[in-house]
C-alpha cells in the first residue's frame, strides 16, 4: 500500500498533525458528499412534488377549459332558442295584422277586456268589478291580439331562460345530489 510507504518517510513529530488533517479531509469529503446527496435527494423529491402540482394545475385548467366551452355552447343554444322564438313572435305578428285587422267584424274590444287581462297577467284577481260601468277606454283587436302575442312571446323566452339554467346549475353540480332527480331530468 503506498499510503504506508509515505508514512514512513514522514517524520515522526509531523506524524499526528498530518494525521488529524487527514482523518479531517476524510470526514469533511465524507459530510459534504453526503450533504450534497441529501441535497440532491430532497431537490428530487421537491422536483417530483412539483411536478405533481403542475399536472394538477393543468388538469384542472384543462377541466375548467372544457366547462366553459359547454357554458358557451349552452349560450349558444340558448340565443339561437330566443332569437327563435323573437322570429315566431314576427310572424304571428304579420298574421295579426293580416286576419285580425282585415277580418274583424267588430273594431275593439269593450275596456274590461283590457282591465280584466292587465290584472290576470299581475294576479291581482278575478274580478274585474271597477270596469262594469264601461268607463274604460275600448280596446283595439289588433292591439289586444300583438299585445298578448308579445306577453305569450315573453313568457317562452323566460321558459328557455330558466330551462338554460336549470342544465347549466345540474351541469356544474350546484344541486344537491338528493335534488338532482327533482330538478335535472
Amino acid at each position: 500500500m503506498w499510503f504506508l510507504k509515505l508514512w514512513t518517510w514522514i517524520p515522526s513529530k509531523w506524524k499526528l498533525p498530518v494525521a488529524l488533517l487527514s482523518l479531517g479531509i476524510l470526514v469533511f469529503g465524507s459530510g459534504y458528499s453526503g450533504w450534497k446527496l441529501n441535497n440532491w435527494w430532497n431537490s428530487s423529491k421537491e422536483l417530483t412534488r412539483l411536478e405533481k402540482i403542475i399536472k394538477d394545475q393543468k388538469d384542472l385548467y384543462e377541466k375548467e377549459l372544457t366547462r366553459q366551452a359547454e357554458n358557451e355552447r349552452e349560450v349558444i343554444k340558448y340565443v339561437d332558442r330566443v332569437q327563435y322564438i323573437q322570429g315566431k313572435e314576427r310572424v304571428v305578428e304579420k298574421e295579426i295584422i293580416k286576419y285580425v285587422v282585415s277580418d274583424s267584424l267588430c273594431e275593439s274590444l269593450p275596456g274590461a277586456f283590457r282591465l280584466c287581462h292587465d290584472m290576470s297577467a299581475v294576479s291581482i284577481g278575478s274580478t274585474c268589478a271597477p270596469t262594469v260601468d264601461g268607463s274604460a277606454p275600448r280596446v283595439e283587436l289588433a292591439t289586444a291580439a300583438s299585445t298578448i302575442n308579445a306577453n305569450y312571446s315573453k313568457c317562452h323566452q323566460m321558459r328557455e331562460q330558466i330551462l338554460a339554467l336549470q342544465a347549466w346549475t345540474c351541469r356544474d353540480g350546484l344541486v344537491k345530489p338528493e335534488d338532482y332527480d327533482k330538478y335535472c331530468r
